[in-house]
């Protein structure tokens, strides 16, 4: 059985990909409409900002069978304790604060795309490190709704990360906590990012049997890992990479990472193999995988 804390940190993996809009007469609605079906590339941007402008681009794609119509817009963003993007108010060194988009809102063709251009111009002199924005595309429902049905409209946003001057990624990874249950797997990295610019973790995990295991010196880079044609090494069960989620600049998180998993009941190895902010690491955690309701309450474990 899930543990309480477990639970919490469970929902708070969760990330929301859709925003959507009711209307009233929602109880009696007989319709609904979904959001249009719509890819951003490149999904963030890394770029370096100085006193002099630069232009960047960006294409939106409408893979639907239905003309579409978005409106952009520009924000300053931190990420919240659940590590989800919080919109907050900007500053006079926030990015958002020197991004022009072009154009501002605009129509997409069925299987069609547009080019959406931004430019960076610094109203103050840059100060060393990382600036943020976060680039917003949400979809405008039409005005001649009619009354009874549900509109479901998407908003997605882009994050810029813009480098002044001496950028520092400086990392600290205070440990690595895994619990699990007989279906699903959670795993805690605990960071602190302590220079002026977000970090990220990347690597891979690899889980064996305790009793297979060789020892965390011995762990070894698994090609392709996490995706179907991954050929994993003897004794290794389940292999994927780790999450890529920012921590930003002053702040200390847990990164989660869920994976859902058939392994038997027992005790195993979560093993990791990564680098955070040009630091290579290697951690192993011991688990346990408690057995099923039913082989315990038949008094025997799982095979």
């Amino acid at each position: 059985m899930l543990t309480t804390s477990f639970r919490k940190f469970l929902l708070g993996a969760m990330a929301l990909t859709l925003m959507a809009t009711a209307f009233p007469g929602l109880a009696q609605a007989q319709t609904v409409h979904p959001p249009a079906v719509v890819a951003v590339s490149p999904g963030k941007f890394d770029i370096e900002i100085g006193n002099r402008p630069t232009v960047q681009s960006l294409r939106l794609f409408n893979l639907g069978d239905k003309e579409v119509e978005i409106q952009a817009s520009v924000a300053h963003w931190v990420l919240g304790e659940d590590n989800r993007v919080q919109v907050v108010a900007p500053t006079e060194q926030s990015l958002d604060q020197w991004i022009v988009i072009n154009p501002l809102r605009f129509k997409i063709a069925p299987r069609s795309s547009q080019t959406v251009r931004f430019a960076v111009r610094p109203r103050v002199e840059p100060e060393d490190g990382e600036h943020r924005a976060m680039l917003y595309f949400e979809e405008v429902l039409p005005e001649d709704r009619n009354e009874g049905e549900v509109y479901v409209n998407f908003k997605v946003g882009v994050a810029v990360y813009g480098n002044a001057g001496d950028v520092r990624r400086e990392s600290d990874l205070h440990g690595i906590e895994v619990v699990s249950d007989h279906r699903v797997l959670a795993a805690r990295f605990d960071l602190t990012s302590s220079g002026n610019a977000h970090i990220r973790i990347a690597g891979q995990y690899a889980i064996w049997p305790v009793n297979m295991f060789p020892g965390v010196s011995s762990v070894a880079p698994i090609a392709n890992a996490g995706e179907p044609e991954a050929l994993l090494p003897p004794g290794v069960l389940a292999a994927g990479r780790l999450p890529a989620i920012p921590v930003l600049a002053g702040t200390r998180r847990e990164v989660p990472l869920v994976v859902q998993h058939s392994l038997p009941a027992g005790e195993y190895v979560f093993a990791t193999l990564g680098d955070v902010s040009g630091d290579e690491f290697r951690e192993a955690v011991r688990f346990d995988v408690p057995p099923t309701k039913a082989a315990t309450a038949a008094g025997q474990q799982e095979n």
